[in-house]
């Protein structure tokens, strides 16, 4: 595919097709969704430096770790969900993702702990599944956190429906990709607080996200009183631009770099 298309720019998205760039460094930008950690399986170290070290190379995280990475939004046109109109409920967090350890829930769970000390109200609703769900149960009656619950499993309708009541999206992950969840819940209007180095936190930059360092206290403050709410959005967004002003920008590097 990479010695027969005719584009000057195929965009890949898995890992292993990133490593083509190294055959192909003339035709191909590889694409990190975000970067795994090494204790995932044993060769995870060495990918992730040859995906670092690919010739022309995209990231789906902002960080600067590569000489010529940009940040690529995996969205070309975003339309808001239809959702019922309902009123927010104070004191309601809510968290999407994977229970994984690079989501950071036990930070969550240890700073909600602390939190709800000062504001009672405060109760977390965390959407998803994955291989720390026993644990983070253990943690939540060791913790003593009756306002916690885990939802394996939520419709979209659902999800969306509880990110629009929510008093605010919480996003801890690192490392990260761009983050649908966040993304979401921003255009929902629904208060977002997480780290600058998520993607689409950084690429959106709207009034109702507020970035954090990630550490307890940092998080406490921010839960204690969250961004406000911002109007949702009512129409279609088109982000094509976006991918071709990137595509542009890292075409034009290595155009200078031969």
């Amino acid at each position: 595919m990479l010695t027969s298309i005719k584009f000057r720019l195929p965009h890949t998205n898995a890992h292993l097709p990133n490593l083509l760039a190294h055959l192909y460094p003339r035709s191909t930008i590889a694409t990190i969704h975000h970067l795994e950690p090494a204790s995932l399986h044993p060769l995870a170290r060495l990918i992730q430096i040859l995906e670092l070290k690919a010739p022309k190379l995209a990231l789906h995280a902002p960080h600067k770790i590569a000489p010529n990475a940009v940040v690529i939004p995996p969205i070309l046109r975003h339309t808001p969900p239809q959702i019922q109109h309902t009123p927010r409920q104070r004191g309601l967090v809510v968290m999407i993702g994977r229970l994984e350890p690079r989501k950071n829930y036990h930070l969550a769970l240890a700073t909600f702990k602390i939190a709800k000390t000062l504001r009672p109200d405060l109760k977390l609703v965390i959407i998803g599944d994955g291989p720390l769900r026993r644990d983070l149960h253990r943690t939540i009656e060791r913790l003593g956190l009756q306002d916690v619950e885990i939802k394996p499993h939520a419709t979209e309708e659902e999800k969306h429906q509880l990110l629009a009541q929510a008093e605010a999206f919480l996003h801890l992950g690192h490392p990260e990709g761009f983050s649908l969840a966040l993304f979401e819940a921003a255009t929902l209007g629904t208060p977002v607080i997480t780290h600058p180095k998520v993607p689409a936190a950084a690429l959106l930059k709207t009034p109702n996200i507020l970035t954090v360092e990630l550490h307890p206290t940092s998080i406490t403050k921010a839960l204690l009183r969250p961004p406000p709410p911002a109007k949702p959005l009512k129409k279609p967004a088109e982000f094509a631009h976006i991918y071709l002003a990137l595509y542009h920008k890292i075409y034009a590097k290595n155009l200078n770099r031969r």
